[in-house]
């Protein structure tokens, strides 16, 4: 390439004795900078040193700018700095350079530092200036992209103010900034902004605002955009806008949209590529759709693209929804025969697999081999992947003892790791295993570690532990924990004890939802006390209590039994007009525990429609068990 031969006729320079100046060198070094080589044209920077050839203003720009584009930024900011020491000043181009390394190594603040010095220095910014900030603030790491994206806003007020012209980089830029920070009204507001100054968005513009919509999951929205920017914009779609779009599918599991913007991509005369593929794989991920993961697979390695560990990843998470350990082993053979290394994500899929079947011997086998074998650390949610697996494979002691080791390892519990424990005890009617550990995350003063409850104090610890407030942090684990012992009480068929739970969630500011009188009415059903399941649906309404299909469908079966046909088509009326349908789960399938459309997850709404009876005591508080 270029660079190549102007390193060569500079050498031949040297041989046939011609003196080589800084012009020359900069021109070598300029070479160098287009063709990506940074690390070549810092050495000629640094021969230049060696051979008395002092460099300019010229020879460090286009070294920082030759470290900007290869994301090197420490490299451009000691350059920088040489600079400061060499007493050489820097130009626009040099921090323009600078700032815009910083911005692609997600340095945002380092980048505004530069900014900083840029005005100290009496150099006036213009639109690259600008450009390169915004794009920046969108690079912020998660915790401070709201911070940085408020620094956007106002960088955007300042070109106003310097009555600089905005083109279309540095919209595109805002809009990466908003979209990171997940301003999506913002988003649009730039797009108006756009259509009034006669900005037209180009299709980087409408990518960025694609994949926006598309990680908040707003898959129709997306679509959208790629229609208007189409047959409105009159955009031409390339590679990146179909991935976006077809990103975005993927993210709402989309499949059939997913594949359907595949196949038209390459009906355009757009070759996707492996991007375009792996999004399309991961969209049958969610549905479990492995057979049509296949298949795009096949269609991948036919047009000539080598799958990277992405893919295999991918491919192995979309056998989670059966528990097709088998073809998860042959995705995983498939990886390491192409001499890729499984990762931490391989490793939560594949124990992922086996906790779907509670295949907890060949979990325990994955979760040990990741360490000895590829030297990859257990966290919290490996752990709590194989004490999933321990609990559908009803093996409780051997999550228990999980839980010391996390404890030994200093490997802390999040609240899935409680509730997976939880659960282990659920699956076998084990309710009191279930109250001992709930009393320990109510005493601890953090759920990380829960300790040891003591024992040693002059009155029943239970109590003592039931009249304090919670403590910070645990009253998020404990409502879902006292639902993990309703049901286990549930199935343990303990219905007598489950209205004082109840009550004491109520007492303590997280009134029982859905999820805790589903459990209520299973247990009764469980029993075949028809008339106790009719019981708890009329306290569900009478505390406006939402009901969801599950609800209706056990309530329109006990009324049936109890003879109350009346009674049954009632519940059958009021089910329809609540939007459900006759559902007839297994019951011996994890998912009507934890299943969204039949009730046993947690919606946002359930607290705020529940409402405390009168005639609750606080005195109660010791009775609860």
């Amino acid at each position: 390439g270029q660079a190549e031969v102007a390193v060569d006729l500079l050498r031949e320079m040297q041989v046939f004795g011609v003196a080589a100046n800084c012009v020359t060198y900069n021109a070598a070094i300029s070479a160098c900078h287009k063709a990506g080589k940074w690390d070549e044209a810092v050495a000629l920077l640094k021969e230049m040193d060696v051979m008395g050839i002092p460099a300019d203003v010229i020879s460090y720009s286009a070294c920082i700018s030759a470290c900007e584009k290869a994301g090197q930024w420490r490299s451009a900011l000691t350059l920088l700095k040489q600079m400061e020491d060499l007493d050489i000043k820097p130009n626009l181009i040099t921090f323009n350079a600078a700032i815009s390394a910083c911005g692609r190594g997600g340095e945002w603040e380092r980048a505004l530092k530069l900014y900083v010095n840029l005005k100290r220095a009496d150099i006036r910014p213009d639109a690259v200036t600008y450009c390169a900030l915004i794009a920046a603030t969108s690079k912020a790491k998660k915790g401070s992209r709201s911070r940085a994206y408020m620094f956007a806003q106002g960088l955007l007020r300042e070109m106003d103010d310097a009555g600089l012209e905005k083109n279309v980089e540095v919209y595109t830029a805002a809009i990466q900034a908003a979209a990171s920070a997940r301003k999506l009204d913002d988003i649009g507001l730039l797009f108006g902004e756009m259509k009034t100054r006669n900005v037209k968005p180009n299709a980087h513009t409408y990518a960025v605002a694609i994949a926006a919509q598309g990680l908040a999951k707003h898959p129709e929205i997306a679509v959208e955009l790629f229609r208007y920017m189409q047959e409105v914009d009159k955009v031409e779609p390339n590679v990146v806008t179909y991935n976006a779009v077809i990103a975005a599918a993927a993210k709402a599991g989309q499949h059939k949209r997913a594949v359907r913007y595949l196949r038209e991509m390459r009906k355009s005369g757009i070759a996707p590529n492996i991007v375009s593929y792996n999004s399309a794989i991961s969209a049958c991920k969610p549905s479990g759709r492995w057979r049509k993961a296949q298949r795009l697979f096949e269609e991948m390695t036919r047009n000539r693209l080598m799958p990277t560990l992405i893919t295999y990843n991918t491919l192995v998470g979309t056998t989670i929804r059966e528990g097709n350990l088998d073809r998860a082993k042959q995705w995983m053979e498939n990886l390491r025969r192409d001499g890729l290394r499984p990762t931490h994500e391989t490793y939560v899929n594949l124990l992922s697999v086996c906790k779907e079947k509670g295949l907890w011997r060949e979990a325990l086998d994955y979760f040990r081999q990741m360490e000895s074998e590829w030297g990859i650390p257990s966290t919290t949610e490996t752990y709590n992947a194989l004490i999933a697996a321990y609990a559908k494979g009803r093996r409780p002691h051997k999550a228990a003892a999980l839980l010391d080791e996390m404890r030994d390892r200093g490997i802390p519990l999040s609240t899935t790791t409680h509730h997976a424990y939880l659960r282990a005890h659920r699956y076998v009617g084990d309710w009191r295993a279930a109250r001992r550990y709930i009393l320990l995350l109510l005493h601890t003063t953090s759920p990380t570690y829960p300790p040891a409850l003591p024992s040693s104090t002059g009155e029943n610890p239970e109590r003592t532990v039931l009249r304090r407030r919670l403590r910070p942090g645990t009253a998020a684990v404990a409502r879902t924990a006292f639902h993990e012992l309703l049901g286990a009480m549930a199935e343990a068929g303990r219905v007598e004890g489950m209205p004082r739970v109840m009550r004491w969630m109520r007492l303590r500011g997280f009134p029982p939802g859905t999820i805790a009188y589903n459990w209520c009415v299973r247990a009764r059903e469980k029993r075949e006390e028809w008339d106790g399941v009719l019981g708890v649906i009329e306290e569900m309404k009478a505390r406006a209590v939402r009901m969801n299909a599950m609800t209706f469908r056990l309530g329109i079966i006990a009324a049936e039994k109890s003879g109350g046909w009346e009674k049954s088509l009632d519940l059958y009326r009021e089910m329809q007009a609540a939007g459900y349908r006759m559902q007839f789960p297994d019951f011996g399938d994890a998912s009507w525990g934890y299943g969204r459309e039949l009730g046993m997850v947690e919606d946002a709404e359930d607290s705020a429609l529940t409402r405390a009876a009168p005639g609750d005591d606080p005195a109660a508080l010791a009775d609860v068990f």
